[in-house]
């Protein structure tokens, strides 16, 4: 382990935050790469060397000056790393006044030593696993199983397993871009570890699960499914998503098909991926959308916007008021209508109005659309137009 100077000027500040004392950090060569005094950076400290050379403390008065070169008056201990000493914490003053500070200075500088080693080795950890992670959800990965079974099993995964790729949007409260689960916002480094630590927590990985934090609030996971059906991991992603809900003011989450080996997973994100699109477009925030429960909002993401804004005007065109926005009521008339698959008694309970009253606004629809919602296939038709409309006004 190495003591860097941003270590070193960390150990600096937070010691003499509690201390009246000047403090100093040198390396292993004893050369001053952090001190409460700028001047002394980078200068030769041999004290220091001989508190490497023999790992013991080394305390410096008014009378030995001369012998320890660009030293002044104080006590100098090594800071070790497994035993060994990697570098020198010195404290300026009278060694009987500051000597009583010595050993919790030490103290501090090894654990914030240990403390950066941990994180560092935490971070490779998640660069790997998301390197990992990112070329096995690629489609352009195939002819480099060998490679990633290698890769995979350095860190203890087994490719051969059937896994479904997730994707988790953490919007953090930030706006959102037309652009469906784009962030307009940055997340920084410290709010993607806290949000990755929180979803470890909650989705209790097991040691054949890959979660790797993405770009823009964005994570994807690799969850490894025993015995899978539809209806198992329904539940578990809808638990999961229950809990992020109570924490985050805006999450999404996208699951994609089974993958059975791990030439799939490029598929199974893929959907995933669409899951989430389609999710956020079409109704919003916090939501799990399950790709396998995809039907005719598959076919609305994957046609062309200029059939879409085409589509919706000519089967919309009666709705739509002048500012370009359709008519709120009877689309939530119809949005409720269609619901409950076109039962006017369930619909008008669920909207607090008069049977009638729902009666009128379907005639109503029927009037300014051509379409009579009672049959399925001009439901089906009103459906879809809608789809198109909200598509791309992912606000609405």
């Amino acid at each position: 382990m190495q003591l860097t100077p941003s270590i070193a000027m960390s150990i600096v500040k937070r010691t003499m935050n509690l201390l009246e004392h000047n403090i100093n950090i040198m390396d292993d060569k004893g050369i001053i790469i952090g001190s409460g005094d700028p001047s002394r950076i980078s200068s030769y400290h041999q004290g220091a060397e001989r508190v490497i050379e023999k790992n013991i403390t080394v305390e410096i008065r008014r009378g030995n000056l001369e012998y320890f070169e660009g030293a002044r008056e104080g006590v100098n201990l090594p800071i070790r790393f497994n035993g060994k000493p990697v570098g020198v914490v010195g404290i300026t003053g009278d060694p009987d006044e500051v000597r009583t500070y010595g050993a919790m200075v030490q103290a501090m500088a090894e654990l914030m030593l240990e403390e950066s080693f941990y994180w560092e080795q935490e971070s490779i950890i998640e660069q790997t696993r998301f390197s990992l992670v990112n070329d096995l959800i690629r489609s352009d990965s195939g002819g480099r199983d060998n490679t990633l079974k290698m890769r995979a099993n350095i860190l203890g995964y087994n490719l051969n397993l059937p896994r479904v790729a997730a994707v988790f949007q953490i919007y953090n409260g930030k706006e959102v871009s037309s652009n469906a689960g784009e962030y307009n916002g940055k997340l920084s480094i410290y709010q993607l570890k806290k949000n990755s630590k929180y979803l470890e927590s909650q989705l209790s990985l097991s040691s054949q699960d890959m979660l790797a934090a993405g770009i823009s609030g964005r994570y994807i996971l690799l969850k490894h499914i025993e015995n899978a059906n539809l209806k198992q991991i329904k539940q578990l992603f809808t638990d999961i998503f229950t809990s992020l809900k109570n924490v985050f003011p805006r999450v999404n989450v996208g699951v994609g098909n089974i993958s059975t080996n791990m030439n799939e997973l490029p598929s199974s994100f893929e959907s995933a991926l669409q899951a989430i699109e389609v999710g956020f477009r079409l109704f919003g925030y916090n939501q799990v959308i399950f790709s396998e429960e995809l039907g005719i909002e598959k076919f609305v993401s994957n046609v062309g916007k200029e059939f879409r804004n085409n589509y919706y005007r000519e089967i919309l065109n009666g709705l739509t008021l002048k500012d370009g926005s359709l008519d709120s009521q009877l689309i939530n008339t119809a949005v409720e209508f269609l619901a409950c698959n076109l039962k006017q008694g369930q619909a008008a309970q669920n909207l607090f109005i008069h049977r009638n009253t729902l009666t009128y606004r379907i005639d109503k629809i029927k009037n300014k659309t051509g379409l009579d919602l009672n049959l399925v296939e001009d439901a089906f038709k009103f459906k879809l137009a809608l789809m198109c409309y909200r598509f791309d006004r992912p606000s609405m």
